[in-house]
């Protein structure tokens, strides 16, 4: 059985996809739910860049770490909400995670620090980020960078266009209130 899908813009083989997070209602409970688009690379980012650029709200972004590119990640979106739920992630990780996303969220304000737009995103670069295991960690010693989402998307395009891997598990648009984006190892 191939995993292999048609683009939707342009009928190409790919195993990239787009993918949304949307919470369904199942009789008595919700649940989340991911939908997943097939679009080869070009068409991929054409469709993603516009979710990113255009989220009304602020998110914490992790850079694509070129480092790990050759293996097998998600970059995903989840609301900061969302973190105590990761019961497969360590506890004191797990913690650490919250409170670098909860300061960096708080510490958006001003201008975005390449042009003249309002800064939404707390933007890691690649030099802040230490691989533990499968997941990213942040060091702390100097403060996120205060971008805009266009210029965050551009310091992040080259990275995940690059990606020598596939998306087979979804290129996550931006959703439902304040987060942030991380590369994680599958």
């Amino acid at each position: 059985m191939s995993l292999r899908k048609m683009c939707r813009t342009c009928g190409q083989e790919t195993l990239d996809n787009l993918a949304y997070t949307k919470t369904k209602r199942f009789l008595i409970f919700n649940s989340k739910v991911k939908e997943l688009t097939p679009y080869c690379r070009i068409h991929l980012l054409a469709a993603f860049q516009p979710c990113f650029t255009s989220f009304p709200n602020k998110m914490v972004v992790y850079h694509p770490s070129p480092g790990v590119l050759e293996k097998n990640y998600v970059y995903g979106y989840d609301l900061l909400s969302e973190i105590p739920k990761q019961a497969w992630f360590d506890k004191a990780k797990r913690d650490r995670q919250i409170e670098v996303v909860r300061s960096a969220l708080e510490a958006i304000s001003g201008k975005c620090s390449m042009c003249p737009a309002e800064a939404q995103v707390a933007y890691f670069d690649q030099r802040f980020i230490k691989w533990d295991g499968e997941w990213p960690l942040i060091d702390k010693a100097e403060p996120a960078q205060n971008l805009c989402q266009r210029c965050t998307y551009d310091e992040i395009e080259p990275a995940l266009a690059s990606y020598k891997g596939s998306y087979i598990e979804g290129l996550f648009c931006p959703q439902d209130g304040e987060g942030y984006f991380f590369p994680t190892l599958i």
